[in-house]
């Protein structure tokens, strides 16, 4: 077997993998009732929104900052073509600064 297909394999067998987590994860969320809720009933609805947003704002930045170092190391580069390394890395930060602009406003 050559390397390009075993890697094949290897993508297509993480990515059914994470798939499967993801899957299992919604399936039991959604069955002990975590989601039962809403913030239109609950009085601090406005707090929440702003700590999520805040606290998915710093996430994706410090994501975005450990992806900056991969792509700058030989890691990344022999799996991960550089366009799509660098528009991940320019969207996800984008994003979080996006995030952060919200929670700032929304603080105001």
């Amino acid at each position: 077997m050559t390397k390009a297909k075993s890697t094949k394999w290897l993508d297509l067998i993480v990515i059914g993998a994470s798939l499967l987590v993801i899957g299992l994860s919604a399936w039991w969320l959604m069955k002990t009732g975590v989601f039962s809720f809403s913030l239109t009933q609950d009085e601090k609805w406005s707090w929440h929104l702003v700590r999520s947003a805040g606290m998915v704002s710093y996430v994706l930045l410090m994501a975005s900052t450990i992806w900056g170092l991969f792509i700058s190391s030989q890691f990344v580069k022999d799996w991960s073509p550089g366009p799509v390394s660098l528009t991940l890395h320019s969207t996800v930060s984008w994003l979080a600064l996006a995030l952060g602009l919200i929670h700032g406003l929304l603080l105001m």
